[in-house]
């Protein structure tokens, strides 16, 4: 008779055989208890085997069974986008980047690369540590447009690339490379680029010379000469806060200029405080009430 050799986890064998007796799944032995963990690299890699096991015997079932789970973890989690990643990463390894499973997990990537490859507070929390590979960042990153956004993922990537050592080669992160070099770092807001630390992608060089391209005082449009005293703001962080503060009649080092925050009127400050200047923002009529009391 005629042999044919699988190469499945024992596990993923067992509830194979299980299921062709009960008609049911018990996804128990793969699955962690604790919720607040969810998957782990073992367990994405259990499910794929037992989809991939599931259209090799023609077990349909199986295989809605698989991706059911896989979907629920990756969409009805909070934090479920490093585990689309990892699922990703684990079907390019083996030679699937195309189908409608992919397709949806693909897309999904395009639409939320920072939960995907940004990896902030949650790095940590959870138990997968599959890197994504270069090969997958570079394909999902050439479909986002927004720079700041493609900035963090590479950065992120990179930090995590020298604490795992160095896991892929040269020749394989060069197309992350390819990409970082289309990075215009200078179109950032310096709110932006303070998020942003010195990584095999961009240099401390790089960074500082974005940081002084945003910090230069812009060009003021033409205006009638006015006697008005007070400071200008530029750099404020927040677009709205920039702009001409007009000096107090009676308060000395107090600047004040109207403006809305959050669609609401309001009054915004510049004072200094132990050797800083502080920029407060206060409703219009409860602000003017109190600068009225001052006087």
């Amino acid at each position: 008779t005629d042999k044919t050799t699988v190469n499945y986890h024992s596990t993923v064998i067992r509830m194979l055989i299980k299921f062709c007796h009960s008609g049911d799944i018990d996804l128990s032995p793969i699955l962690l208890h604790d919720s607040h963990h969810g998957l782990t690299d073992e367990g994405i890699t259990h499910l794929l085997e037992l989809r991939d096991a599931g259209r090799y015997f023609q077990l349909d079932k199986a295989v809605r069974i698989a991706e059911k789970e896989l979907g629920d973890a990756i969409f009805r989690k909070k934090d479920g986008g490093y585990l689309c990643a990892a699922v990703l990463t684990n079907l390019m390894a083996r030679g699937e980047d195309n189908g409608p499973f992919w397709d949806i997990l693909f897309q999904s990537a395009i639409n939320t690369p920072i939960i995907c490859f940004g990896w902030g507070s949650q790095e940590n929390t959870h138990s997968i540590t599959c890197h994504p590979h270069p090969f997958l960042l570079a394909r999902v990153l050439e479909k986002v447009h927004d720079v700041y956004v493609v900035a963090r993922c590479l950065q992120a990537w990179s930090v995590r690339e020298c604490k795992e050592g160095g896991t892929y080669a040269d020749e394989e992160i060069r197309v992350l490379n390819t990409i970082s070099n289309h990075v215009n770092l200078k179109q950032l807001s310096p709110m932006q680029l303070s998020e942003l630390q010195p990584c095999s992608f961009f240099s401390a060089q790089q960074l500082l010379e974005a940081h002084v391209h945003n910090c230069k005082f812009p060009q003021a449009p033409e205006r009638p000469l006015t006697r008005r005293r007070g400071v200008y703001v530029s750099v404020a962080g927040v677009e709205g806060m920039n702009g001409f503060y007009e000096s107090h009649q009676y308060l000395s080092g107090l600047f004040f200029m109207k403006g809305r925050y959050g669609g609401i009127p309001c009054l915004y400050e510049i004072g200094s405080a132990k050797s800083k200047w502080l920029i407060s923002v206060t409703m219009e009529r409860e602000r003017s009430d109190q600068l009225k009391s001052s006087e």
